[in-house]
């Protein structure tokens, strides 16, 4: 492991409800099991941290929270490098090197309940496990398809130790076991064939494990459609969204029974209630920070928070990212208790923009439809 530092960079940015996006339609019961091991008051006087990646040329994909220790790891996917960062000290650090055995690009990062990360290799086509204590490499699996043909994206982990993987380009599901502190045989599910069909652009993304285990939630990005993935049965069945509008649909979380979305393209996070074996997802309400920069990714915390990497992917192609690259974190806002109006927002609220200082009109914000990675 390598110790360069980057301190964190706080922005005097509030995080309230007038302070974003902040819409609701319906009146929902919810558990916030997040800030019920705290105790802690979603929104509380909680101001917007962000954390500066060293380096250059980062463009970072994947975020990941370890409870045990609250440190958060943050991958590149440009060079495979993997960050941790420190929410007390606010320190970050180069965890692993990039190109370690042929990881020379990482998305969707998870810490599992042993303390062992897993990793997306992106369209290197592998996918890794790592001893969060030292670095050391637990295990790599290659899914063996041609360059070109897979984007291994975001992985999910249930409690005894199996990881799911997503693969955009290629319709299937990778299943990898670790149960017993060794990884295991792949086993692949294909999407041919059943209610889930990719379609033009990126399919399979973001994934999501439901609470009790039964069903794995993925959202496509080509139709910002959610399905569900059946663990007992195999069946693989579209989960009815209704007319929630999950555009630029990128990494998933999970708090109860509540669903959290990052919006890439959009530039907000929205919240959806899952509904009896995740068969239905109702629109709860959207959120956003003056902060975000084409997040991608996030990660709730153990004190009424989300991490949100901040990928700038829409830069790419002009090669002008704003330094340094960052992940931010940002207050869990309350959900309301009952309707409220949506674009409760008041239009033309100034807020401090981070890193720049200067007001910025929030209604003035141009999302850039960029294609998902």
């Amino acid at each position: 492991m390598k110790s360069d530092m980057s301190m964190t960079r706080r922005t005097l940015v509030p995080m309230m409800a007038g302070a974003g996006v902040f819409v609701a339609n319906a009146t929902i019961g919810y558990r916030n099991d997040a800030l019920a091991q705290t105790g802690g008051t979603p929104g509380a006087g909680f101001e917007t941290t962000v954390y500066d990646l060293p380096g250059d040329g980062i463009f970072p994909e994947g975020v990941a929270f370890d409870r045990a220790t609250g440190t958060f790891y943050v991958g590149s996917n440009a060079t495979g490098t993997i960050y941790r960062g420190d929410l007390t000290t606010g320190e970050v650090a180069v965890f692993l090197e990039g190109a370690d055995k042929g990881l020379t690009s990482v998305n969707g990062l998870k810490v599992d309940e042993v303390g062992r990360l897993w990793v997306s290799g992106a369209a290197t086509g592998l996918a890794a496990v790592y001893d969060t204590v030292d670095g050391a490499l637990i295990g790599q699996a290659s899914n063996g398809l041609e360059p070109g043909s897979t984007f291994v994206n975001d992985v999910t982990v249930s409690s005894d130790g199996t990881g799911y993987f997503t693969d955009s380009m290629t319709p299937q599901l990778w299943i990898i076991p670790a149960g017993d502190g060794q990884l295991g045989t792949p086993e692949v599910v294909s999407f041919e064939g059943t209610a889930y069909q990719y379609g033009e652009g990126f399919g399979a993304n973001g994934i999501q494990l439901t609470g009790d285990e039964a069903h794995v939630i993925i959202i496509d990005s080509g139709s910002a459609s959610l399905y569900r993935y059946t663990i007992g049965s195999g069946e693989v069945s579209a989960i009815d969204i209704g007319d929630a509008d999950l555009t630029g649909g990128d990494g998933l979380a999970l708090d109860g029974d509540v669903l959290y979305v990052c919006q890439n393209s959009v530039g907000q996070i929205s919240r959806l209630q899952l509904g009896d074996d995740a068969g239905t997802a109702t629109f709860i309400d959207t959120f956003s920070d003056p902060a975000f920069a084409f997040p991608t990714t996030i990660a709730l915390t153990d004190r009424g928070t989300v991490l949100v990497c901040n990928s700038q992917f829409d830069t790419r192609e002009t090669g002008a990212p704003e330094l340094p690259f960052t992940v931010v974190e940002i207050a869990v806002l309350p959900l309301t208790g009952g309707a409220a109006t949506p674009g409760a927002t008041p239009a033309g609220t100034p807020v401090v923009a981070a890193g720049t200082g200067q007001d910025q009109d929030l209604d003035s914000a141009t999302p850039v439809a960029t294609p998902e990675v």
